[in-house]
């Protein structure tokens, strides 16, 4: 539970950063820039407006994370990392639907939406556990 910790921090810092300075700046041309936005909804700007409806769906995943790996911990399963690295993404992001009333989303690139550090874990997170899985899976082929 320290990485996850860790992570929300590490988030919730760099959303603190660019609520402060708003920030718009091109990184790498065409390819990366931080641009301050306060999305109210989903990703691709989905359910704009129900912000807490989706805050309260993403709080009980994170619950029901919780409760998984408390369950699991006895078992000795490896895919822990990936786990708490989801869990810190939808806790970073449930902390700004309730604080703030949106999340800070900074980091646009032309091939996605604007996404921030929660969001990242989340990806690697669910990338490497459905990897995880799979080898899992596999071990005894």
């Amino acid at each position: 539970m320290i990485l996850t910790t860790i992570l929300i921090l590490l988030d919730q810092i760099t959303k603190i950063l660019v609520l402060k300075s708003k920030i718009n700046i091109e990184v790498i041309p065409n390819l990366l820039s931080f641009n301050y936005t306060e999305n109210r909804g989903m990703v691709f700007g989905l359910a704009q407006g129900s912000v807490y409806i989706i805050g309260v769906i993403a709080l009980l995943l994170c619950i029901a994370i919780v409760i998984y790996i408390i369950r699991e911990k006895s078992k000795g399963s490896k895919i822990y990392f990936p786990i708490y690295m989801i869990l810190a993404g939808g806790i970073g992001n449930v902390i700004d639907r309730f604080c703030r009333g949106y999340v800070v989303d900074f980091i646009d690139t032309p091939f996605i939406a604007t996404f921030n550090l929660a969001d990242t874990f989340v990806v690697i997170g669910t990338i490497f556990l459905i990897i995880m899985i799979y080898k899992e899976g596999h071990e005894n082929d």
